[in-house]
């Protein structure tokens, strides 16, 4: 979403009565020495929110978006974070809360806030676990702080930095802070690392390792690939990379770490499953997935067996349920429109005898 951030800038200049100062006869050294000791303090009063006020961030974000008080989707939420937390990787403390807003979306604010979206809860655990995961990292990376110095401009950065006052500068940090959440403004570079290391958060979590691929698939059908082409960038530039190449990049990690047995082929009658090469399944949408959404989930299970266990894998059994099995993973319980598990279970025997 996009905002008109000059004008609400000058907004908050006359509010605050903030009078920009300007540095006269300096000489393009100074300029830079300006500059540099400008962001240096700007970074310093970013820092001191991101580290002292979360509270206060939280109180403004939930205000802005409402909170959905689901003792359900708030507990699975909760769930969700602990699991991402427990193995160490994800070093700082956020407070996350619920919007109403049935959007897949989520943003990480300064002070290390994270709103997930309602809509967020109609998909898998493991889905709503990547999406978590990927806001962790803007906000253990500060690509937030970061964030709101380009929101601000160098013009305004170096105005407060001479106006010298830390009470001024605090109050309209806080309050582009509280518009940042409109007009995220990362680089493609931050978004790619997010989803990198969505990634690996999520699977050392024991996380489906094809929900990352999944999230997006269902992303893609819902909001197509968000990505504006031609002349129009110079208005709206792109700043998320395109919806197909972060679904394809998910999927090379998943085939990488499945290490290199599971991979899934998009296609005109959808999205297929192929195991060390040969076809195992083109599923249908089924349980409240679309196609390739849950060819992705499927594949996962199978990519989490492989790199578990590459050397012993044994058959695709049949469990008590329905679900067809490899090793100890059930990796797919069959619905509408879906070969049996008896056909699949065979059919996954036969791709694993191929030496």
């Amino acid at each position: 979403m996009k905002k008109y951030v000059a004008s609400a800038l000058i907004s908050l200049i006359i509010l605050f009565g903030f009078t920009p100062r300007v540095v006269q006869a300096a000489s393009a050294a100074e300029n830079l020495l300006y500059a540099a000791a400008a962001y240096a303090y700007i970074n310093g009063q970013l820092q001191n929110i991101n580290d002292n006020h979360q509270q206060q961030r939280l109180a403004i974000d939930q205000r802005k978006t409402g909170i959905d008080n689901d003792p359900d989707v708030n507990e699975r939420l909760g769930r969700l974070y602990s699991q991402l937390k427990a193995n160490g990787q994800i070093k700082s403390n956020y407070a996350l809360y619920v919007s109403p807003e049935k959007d897949l979306n989520a943003f990480c604010d300064i002070g290390r806030v994270i709103c997930v979206y309602r809509g967020n809860f109609d998909l898998t655990d493991d889905e709503v676990a990547f999406t978590l995961a990927h806001e962790l990292r803007h906000g253990e990376a500060k690509h937030n702080i970061a964030g709101v110095q380009k929101l601000l401009g160098l013009s305004l950065i170096v105005n407060l930095f001479l106006q010298r006052n830390d009470n001024t500068t605090s109050e309209i940090l806080a309050a582009v802070a509280a518009n940042y959440i409109n007009n995220e403004i990362f680089t493609m570079g931050q978004e790619w690392e997010a989803d990198e290391y969505a990634f690996n958060y999520a699977v050392a979590a024991g996380f489906n390792p094809g929900a990352g691929a999944a999230n997006m698939a269902r992303i893609r059908k819902k909001h197509g690939e968000i990505w504006v082409e031609g002349l129009a960038r110079l208005i709206n530039p792109n700043n998320h990379p395109k919806t197909s190449a972060r679904v394809a990049a998910f999927s090379k990690k998943m085939t990488d770490y499945s290490r290199g047995k599971v991979t899934v082929a998009e296609g005109k009658t959808g999205a297929a499953i192929l195991v060390k090469g040969q076809l195992f399944m083109v599923p249908k949408a089924n349980y409240g997935q679309i196609q390739d959404e849950r060819a992705y989930l499927i594949a996962g299970k199978i990519a989490r067996a492989f790199h578990q266990k590459p050397y012993t894998l044994t058959g695709g059994d049949i469990g008590d349920d329905g679900e067809v099995l490899l090793g100890d993973i059930a990796i797919v319980t069959p619905g509408e429109g879906e070969e049996p598990a008896e056909v699949l279970a065979e059919r996954l025997n036969v791709i694993l005898a191929v030496k």
